[in-house]
């Protein structure tokens, strides 16, 4: 019997899901390998997504597998059965305010009509549902494939040739008036894993804060900082993209440098940047970014 859309009253997420913390989740990914991993999709999940969503099939006892909106299945012929419930995943809710300028006042246009920009806000609610939770015929899912030259292309990033004199250097990257540019020493053992770690940087905004004269070194992100947010996207990547090997010198080096009363315990906002960084570099890889992946992450500081 097919599940009507509607028939059921709503639900809330669970505390488990509401009282989870960015940095939680994180350490959670640093600790258990494995823990996060692409699960095939018919919508492509965020990360952050991918990780509530893992977390409820296991509470439930399915193994997970592909899963996808209401919506979906039943474009394809399938149905979500009687008495399933969906997983709470968080989703852009679009809404929008007056346009205001530097001194508070709203700004209209040549009409007087006042101007509206549209913000997101996110919510968590019961919209996935996995394949194990619907019946109908066999589908066959084209894999998504990951393109670095896309990921490259979307983020605006130049590759250039490796020029400094130190094989133990696995690359860098600096930004300049003409964009932002990455650099990988060929030599070195894990290329996708510097690719990563240097792609998070310029993401994060740390190529813009060594460019811009107006960020002082006080303001700046302090180093140790930079290091756990750049290595921490790149061992989400590495972990949901199934890379097991890399994943574990990824997941050496955060040990490193997150020690409690040694380095730096990894910030709630630095660990949200990490989940949102992962989501914008992984969905520029499928050929996926969207705007919405970007508004979740704190923009770089500005001068006054």
């Amino acid at each position: 019997m097919a599940y009507t859309k509607g028939a059921k009253k709503s639900r809330t997420a669970p505390e488990y899901l509401t009282k989870v913390t960015a940095v939680e989740r994180f350490n959670e990914s640093v600790e258990k390998p494995g823990l996060l991993r692409q699960l095939p999709t018919a919508h492509v999940l965020s990360i952050g997504n991918q990780w509530f969503v893992i977390h409820q099939n296991a509470i439930a006892g399915r193994e997970g597998s592909i899963s996808g909106p209401f919506g979906f299945w039943k474009s394809i012929g399938r149905y979500v059965k009687k008495d399933e419930e969906g997983m709470f995943v968080l989703t852009p809710i679009p809404f929008e305010v007056e346009r205001k300028d530097q001194f508070g006042n709203v700004m209209r246009d040549a009409n007087g009509k006042v101007i509206m920009d549209t913000r997101v806000s996110f919510k968590l609610k019961p919209t996935r549902y996995d394949l194990s939770q619907t019946d109908g015929p066999d589908v066959e899912f084209p894999e998504v494939p990951f393109d670095l030259g896309a990921l490259l292309c979307t983020l605006e990033i130049e590759l250039v040739p490796f020029t400094m004199d130190d094989n133990a250097c696995g690359g860098y990257c600096y930004g300049t008036d003409d964009g932002d540019f990455l650099a990988i020493n060929p030599l070195y053992p894990d290329p996708l894993g510097v690719l990563f770690h240097e792609c998070a940087h310029i993401v994060l905004g740390h190529t813009q804060e060594s460019r811009n004269v107006w960020v002082s070194d006080e303001d700046r992100t302090p180093r140790d900082l930079r290091e756990l947010g750049a290595e921490g996207t790149n061992l989400i990547l590495q972990s949901t993209l199934g890379n097991t090997e890399a994943e574990a010198y990824s997941r050496g080096y955060i040990q490193n440098w997150n020690q409690v009363g040694k380095y730096t315990e990894m910030p709630e906002r630095l660990a949200e940047d990490v989940f949102a960084a992962g989501n914008i570099i992984y969905r520029a890889g499928l050929g996926l970014l969207k705007d919405t992946d970007r508004i979740r992450l704190r923009k770089p500081k500005k001068a006054e």
